[in-house]
């Protein structure tokens, strides 16, 4: 397949970036957010929810896919491939399993909480299972933050790739 030019690199670059930006900032938003029940223990607790779960539908989705897309493209159509350095293969295994867990585990998580406040309203508060869900929300929306920050370094330094004059 023919390569992208210098300039079709930096666009591919920008539109990148843009999901990174929508997937990181997301992720943090929502941690945050899952935070708030913690001090907020009112009717407000389901709108909490409800800014979640619309975080995770409309920006960190597509923040994750877009990343996704625009990976395998950087991977067909640049000089980088998929597998050339280890670098480049650490982030594809931890975004996959970042999506996994996240479509798994937070997804479902956060979207379980929503529908037992709107059905049980502020008695799911104490409800183990509404508890279960809120810690795995915490947890593994701390470790997908440091993750994702994680994979901006590891571009940013790109670990083990051999610089201009032959040295690490």
């Amino acid at each position: 397949m023919k390569k992208l030019n210098a300039k079709g690199q930096k666009i591919l670059k920008f539109v990148h970036l843009f999901f990174v930006a929508l997937w990181v900032g997301g992720n943090i938003s929502a941690v945050l957010l899952s935070f708030m029940p913690l001090i907020v223990q009112d009717n407000t607790l389901l709108g909490i929810y409800l800014a979640m779960e619309f975080i995770d539908y409309l920006v960190i989705i597509p923040g994750s896919l877009g990343c996704l897309i625009t990976g395998i493209i950087y991977g067909i159509c640049t000089r980088w491939g998929f597998f050339k350095f280890k670098w480049i293969t650490a982030k594809w295994v931890v975004m996959i399993i970042q999506m996994i867990l996240g479509a798994a585990f937070l997804g479902q998580s956060v979207g379980s909480n929503v529908n037992a406040l709107k059905t049980l309203g502020l008695a799911t508060l104490n409800d183990q299972g509404f508890i279960i869900n809120q810690n795995v929300i915490q947890v593994l929306g701390i470790v997908q933050s440091v993750l994702l920050i994680t994979l901006i370094g590891i571009s940013i330094f790109k670990p083990g790739k051999v610089a201009k004059g032959g040295s690490l």
